[in-house]
């Protein structure tokens, strides 16, 4: 399968794309984009939101595929406990990339 990901959807501290912009970047940086690069489709992000999807202080999140018939029910539950859950995209068939990143 391929994972379609809006970048726009994905949550993050109000302060995140500042940091990046001002060079406050973390050791995994580079080696994650490195690691991702065969796999992944970023081309269509402005540079700071394609670090952003890279910062390794992102992968601490929990990500859920679920029916789509069923998202907006999970979702509205998670919620609950977790205000910032958000549907960040799709599964699809298998594509190009293993992941699809959109602006």
């Amino acid at each position: 399968v391929t994972l379609r990901i809006q970048s726009q959807s994905v949550p993050r501290f109000s302060l995140a794309l500042n940091c990046l912009e001002r060079g406050f970047l973390t050791k995994a940086h580079r080696p994650n984009a490195e690691y991702t690069e065969a796999s992944c489709e970023l081309n269509s992000l402005p540079p700071l939101v394609r670090q952003l999807m890279h910062d390794p202080q992102t992968s601490g999140g929990l990500l859920l595929s679920v029916a789509a018939t069923q998202s907006e029910a999970i979702l509205a539950a998670l919620k609950t406990g977790f205000p910032s859950a958000a549907r960040i995209g799709a599964v699809e068939l298998s594509g190009s990339h293993a992941v699809i990143f959109e602006g």
